[in-house]
């Protein structure tokens, strides 16, 4: 829920601060690196990645 409230609500791809993300989902940056790629795993996001240096999470959704 966190990821689509960053993303408005007929767009397939959005970006957000990590540290922000990870704090709203009361994650660490590791749990929340482990989520994301569970969410790929599952077919939830089609791609993310995410900049350390900027700390920018920037992802994809499946088209619904």
């Amino acid at each position: 829920m966190v990821l689509t409230a960053h993303a408005t609500p007929t767009a397939t791809s959005a970006t957000a601060d990590a540290g922000q993300v990870a704090r709203s989902c009361g994650l660490t940056g590791n749990q929340l690196i482990t989520a994301l790629e569970q969410l790929a795993t599952t077919g939830v996001l089609t791609a993310w990645t995410l900049d350390a240096t900027m700390d920018d999470l920037a992802w994809q959704t499946v088209r619904r």
